[in-house]
């Protein structure tokens, strides 16, 4: 959806672009409450011998005498028993699911084949409010500028909920303010996946009123639980955790 009033709000004014909060801060609109105002072998053989035989001597008669020999042999059998081990690996397999693809405007982008979302929230960037385009990593100096500057302030998107991060990992994204044309204005610079994402940082959840893909975290001193909801910034399809 092009904006030409307010693309020629941000060109008049981006010169004058601050950085209004840098890191992690409330999301502009969640001042309003849009993303959320809340923290985050076998056995041998035997041997056996022989025994040994007798000797016999003749009588004599007539004054004649005879004398009979008898020589034994004893014979040694040996009995030799080989065992043989068998040993049994077994592999397991696993299988690796595809990564979903990324909501990006009007396109989808495929994160399986390596492309993220170039978002820009307020056409500063590419001059069309809220505009998306699928790029291929890595990011190329030029292709989507996430920093506030002159044709800059785009959200480079890796990921759109935890389906597309590898083993428990989580999607993230920090929320940054900056001053564009003397409003207060908010914007992601990057939302990828992380192995924790503690408040403010959002995390990027996947059912609209769910509870159980968001913490509870401690706002002035009492403990809130998130909600996932609608975010504000992103492109329509994500949600992320945020204030009831």
């Amino acid at each position: 959806m092009k904006a030409t009033s307010l693309r020629l709000l941000c060109f008049a004014t981006v010169s004058s672009l601050s950085l209004f909060v840098a890191g992690c801060s409330v999301d502009l609109q969640d001042v309003f409450n849009p993303d959320g105002n809340a923290n985050q072998g076998g056995k041998g053989g035997q041997s056996q011998g022989g025994s040994g035989g007798a000797s016999t001597t003749g009588t004599g008669g007539n004054g004649t005498s005879s004398t009979t020999s008898t020589t034994t042999t004893t014979a040694t059998t040996t009995t030799t028993t080989t065992t043989t081990t068998t040993t049994t690996t077994s592999t397991s397999t696993g299988t690796t699911q595809p990564l979903s693809p990324i909501t990006c405007g009007d396109s989808t982008c495929q994160s399986s084949s390596g492309e993220y979302c170039c978002w820009d929230k307020w056409g500063i960037g590419t001059g069309e409010f809220e505009s998306g385009q699928c790029k291929e990593t890595p990011v190329q100096p030029g292709d989507c500028t996430n920093t506030v500057q002159d044709g800059g302030v785009q959200t480079i998107i890796s990921c759109q909920t935890a389906a597309n991060c590898a083993g428990d990992s989580l999607c993230c994204g920090d929320v940054v303010q900056f001053n564009g044309g003397g409003q207060n204005l908010s914007y992601y610079p990057t939302v990828d996946c992380r192995p924790s994402c503690t408040w403010p940082t959002r995390i990027m959840c996947a059912m609209v009123g769910s509870t159980a893909e968001c913490p509870m975290v401690n706002i002035q001193g009492q403990n809130v639980q998130l909600v996932c909801k609608a975010s504000s910034l992103l492109p329509s399809g994500f949600y992320v955790c945020g204030t009831p």
